[in-house]
């Protein structure tokens, strides 16, 4: 005969335990690893001859989002039966089939997803920098996070999509490695706020991406 345990008979300081610290992480992971599944039928389903995304990169892609969708900042739940990692710039329209380009989305905006061109509204970089400098002010750090993570992949496709030739006069002074949440763009523009001379730094930021046309941030894991 096996004893069955409920909250009600089981050994006290045992029930806590087993739920909080041994099924909650387990069950994350057990959510995490359905939507992983659903990422890689996207990409078998677009192109089998891709190769499948691993699971450890799909957590990180969670850890990284912070559970929360990257347009308006809301709690994204795992136990979502419909999709919530999606390919920011979609793959048919040429995004790229791998984690960095994974984000988390909530059902409202599931379809709002970056086109190779520039929208002229909400996704313009000029938008994104007038947003940044306004969630500065009102100190919303979740949407300030957001919105930096915004234009840096606006940042990366327009330094993707430079063909003219440089100046001498326009090039760095010297290259720097840029470092998310350090001197990316977004983080100088965010200095800028209450730092006006941090302008000549962002000018150096991108005379260094139109030389070298492209835009390469060094996350932090």
């Amino acid at each position: 005969m096996h004893l069955r345990y409920t909250k009600r008979n089981m050994p006290k300081g045992v029930y806590n335990r087993t739920s909080t610290m041994g099924q909650g992480p387990q069950r994350k992971a057990s959510h995490i690893r359905k939507h992983f599944h659903k990422v890689n039928d996207k990409l078998r389903t677009f192109d089998p001859k891709l190769p499948v995304i691993v699971f450890s990169e799909v957590e990180k892609v969670y850890k990284r989002c912070k559970a929360r969708c990257q347009i308006c900042g809301t709690a994204v739940f795992l136990e979502n039966a419909g999709d919530v990692f999606h390919f920011y710039v979609p793959l048919e329209n040429g995004g790229p089939a791998k984690a960095s380009n994974l984000i988390l989305m909530c059902s409202a905006h599931s379809t709002v997803k970056k086109r190779p061109q520039d929208v002229v509204d909400i996704n313009s970089f000029a938008d994104l920098c007038e947003q940044l400098i306004i969630a500065v002010q009102n100190k919303q750090t979740e949407r300030i996070s957001i919105i930096k993570r915004m234009m840096n992949w606006t940042l990366e496709d327009i330094a993707a999509t430079m063909r003219y030739e440089v100046f001498d006069d326009w090039r760095p002074d010297k290259v720097e490695l840029v470092y998310e949440g350090r001197n990316t763009i977004p983080d100088l523009v965010e200095k800028l706020v209450e730092v006006p001379e941090v302008k000549e730094e962002i000018t150096e930021q991108v005379k260094q991406l139109t030389t070298a046309k492209k835009y390469k941030v060094l996350r932090h894991e």
